[in-house]
């Protein structure tokens, strides 16, 4: 099919529709090689039978059934061309044959000469009773291959060539059709006038095949197209033509035979017939309504899970470009923040490497040194981290443990920082241990990176708490600063993938965007929630870790060794690095 004509259909639908096609074009051509060979064969063995298939005496003549056969043979040279000029030129000059036969024959009729062409190759006395001279075909059937050449020469050329294929096909199909109705009602003057509308019972079957035959064999083009259409259009058709076609031909047949065989007379058989075809073909009308509706529903359906599908692709494509922008962000910020201590560890080697023996200076130096080690050590740790979590292999070595104590190694990390930028750090946790299962070092971790997101974005001299409460069965952390407050519509968003609150602030406090996203997944494969709470921006925020306890009245699970824990055996693990620079003299 052709992109304009059967836009609708899928290329698989496509290929079966052409194979379907390619078929009917087969079985058309073999039908008139081998009608026309037998008809060749009765004039040669003076068989009037072989020529004359319904015993009228109107046979098919020999220069009607070489071209026939000549027909079939280029019908089927169509699919073979493969781009072989020899084949193409031998249908070519094949379908010009059949033209030129046409057209003789049809100027002899036209001004009465004799060109001698009718009976060159047999000459018979039988089966004349349609013929105007002796074994010539009539003005129908040669204006039908004059006509059939024509088409079956432009349809060895292009597109637009077997386009007009197509129509000069539909034009024989017309005239074979009406002699075949004429045979089917027994009516003499559409098939048996020898001037006019003479040709025999088998010209015109075989007349037919072939003109079926090309334009299947052009089906991008004309009627054949529209019925290959997936579309509404399409559906009706297929739905319509068999019974337009068929329900005329059977009623008018019912007709004649009725009035014939004395059942009714003529007003009363019309009467009946008209009736017949009302009913017949309201309900066809219905039947083809309805099934145009049900397209159209399907149509509808279709196109709105289309929209549908490109709202979501379009949402994606947001999501996905804010992704990536988010991750441009982070590659510069992560540049920013792995640069921002080397330059003091940079200076302070300088220094050294100046001579400088003043012991509290190189004292300074070296707590500036390890300052920012320790923090470039805790960058390069939070992004090991979160691949392992983007890869599912973040592993926990839990144990039973007090959360209590655990606050309190948190506690004492941010102590500095809390120091440096004059916050007050208010801490509040129960006398009683709390008892959760969990890997210690990861919870620490945890509320150590709430606490430095804290301090972080609240100004100079402001005051950071953290406390823990036991409610129910669940152990709940509370995180609280004065700082620059949370918007609501990014309360859930702060837990994403390098998100940042501000990204205003100086690169110095405002972080990667990854620390939260690291905590919420720890949260998590500890069986635990966490949330965000602020009342806007500038009014502080509070964030809130939800973890499960241990149930205290469980003695045997308390006192139970678990992964992590040492036994009375203890352990010894020896670390094993094949970096020099990394081994302790």
């Amino acid at each position: 099919m052709s992109q304009s004509e059967n836009s609708s259909l899928s290329p698989v639908a496509v290929r079966s529709f052409d194979g379907i096609c390619r078929w009917v074009s087969i079985v058309a051509a073999t039908y008139a090689i081998v009608g026309g060979t037998v008809t060749l064969l009765g004039w040669a063995l003076d068989v009037q039978r072989m020529t004359d298939w319904r015993n009228d005496n109107i046979s098919m003549f020999p220069n009607t059934a070489v071209c026939v056969v000549t027909g079939g043979v280029v019908l089927l040279c169509l699919f073979w061309l493969d781009g072989s000029r020899i084949r193409v030129s031998l249908a070519r000059l094949l379908a010009m044959g059949i033209a030129v036969v046409g057209l003789l024959t049809l100027v002899e009729h036209l001004i009465d000469i004799d060109f001698s062409i009718d009976t060159v190759l047999f000459q018979r006395s039988w089966g004349q009773h349609a013929a105007t001279s002796p074994m010539r075909m009539g003005p129908p059937a040669s204006t039908s291959f004059l006509v059939l050449g024509l088409g079956l020469l432009l349809a060895t050329y292009g597109e637009s060539a077997r386009r007009r294929a197509n129509d000069l096909a539909l034009a024989v199909l017309a005239i074979a059709s009406l002699s075949l109705i004429g045979y089917w009602f027994g009516a003499n003057e559409l098939f048996g006038v020898a001037l006019y509308t003479g040709i025999s019972w088998q010209t015109s079957t075989m007349l037919a095949a072939l003109s079926i035959g090309t334009m299947a064999a052009t089906p991008r083009h004309g009627i054949i197209a529209a019925l290959g259409r997936n579309d509404a259009g399409g559906t009706m058709l297929r739905r319509l033509i068999v019974p337009i076609v068929g329900i005329p031909l059977l009623l008018g047949w019912y007709r004649v035979e009725g009035q014939q065989e004395g059942i009714f007379d003529l007003a009363f058989g019309t009467a009946v017939r008209t009736l017949a075809e009302i009913v017949l073909f309201v309900s066809l009308l219905w039947w083809t309504a309805k099934g145009i509706s049900e397209h159209a529903r399907a149509a509808e359906e279709a196109t709105r899970a289309l929209r549908e599908s490109e709202q979501r692709y379009r949402e994606i494509a947001q999501a996905a470009k804010d992704a990536d922008h988010r991750k441009d962000v982070f590659l510069a910020t992560l540049a920013h923040e792995l640069r921002n201590p080397l330059a003091p560890i940079g200076n302070a080697l300088a220094i050294i490497k100046l001579g400088e023996d003043d012991r509290d200076t190189l004292r300074e130096l070296s707590g500036t040194i390890e300052r920012q080690f320790c923090h470039m050590v805790r960058l390069v740790d939070d992004l090991l981290d979160i691949g392992r979590i983007t890869r599912d292999k973040l592993e926990l070595r839990t144990e039973r443990l007090d959360l209590v104590s655990i606050v309190h190694q948190a506690v004492e990390t941010v102590h500095p920082l809390c120091d440096e930028l004059g916050h007050k750090l208010s801490v509040t946790v129960p006398s009683e241990a709390i008892w959760v299962r969990g890997d210690p070092v990861r919870l620490a971790q945890v509320f150590s990176n709430l606490l430095n997101n804290a301090c972080k974005f609240t100004n100079p001299g402001g005051t950071v708490s953290i406390a823990l409460e036991r409610r129910d069965s669940e152990a709940m952390v509370f995180v609280k600063d004065t700082g620059i407050g949370i918007a609501s519509n990014k309360l859930d968003s702060i837990f994403e993938m390098f998100e940042q609150v501000d990204k205003s602030l100086e690169r110095t406090r405002g972080g990667m965007g990854i620390g939260l996203t690291l905590v919420k997944r720890l949260v998590e494969l500890h069986g635990g929630q966490i949330s965000a709470r602020s009342e806007g921006p500038g009014r502080g925020s509070e964030l809130v870790a939800r973890l499960p306890i241990l149930a205290e009245n469980n003695k045997a699970a308390l006192d139970r060794p678990t992964s992590g824990e040492n036994g009375a055996n203890g352990a010894q693990i020896l670390a094993v690095d094949d970096l020099p620079a990394a081994s302790v003299r």
